[in-house]
């Protein structure tokens, strides 16, 4: 729901601040919601153990490989 919100609103915001002449503040409020989502994914990467902070099945950082059996 709050993609469907942000999809609907975000181009009438945008619109609006950019014919009001507002375009410098428009990109100031981008940069500081890019540089926030930058901060709270440092803060919980630091919070999280090794278990939590990966996704499971993706790539190297999954489950070690198993020893191969010895026959």
């Amino acid at each position: 729901m709050a993609y469907s919100i942000a999809f609907v609103v975000s181009p009438a915001i945008c619109t609006s601040m950019i014919a009001a002449g507002l375009a410098g503040a428009w990109i100031g409020l981008l940069c500081a919601g890019c540089f926030g989502t930058v901060l709270l994914g440092l803060r919980l990467g630091r919070q999280f153990g090794r278990e939590q902070d990966i996704v499971q099945g993706a790539g190297p950082l999954a489950a070690e490989p198993a020893e191969p059996a010895l026959t």
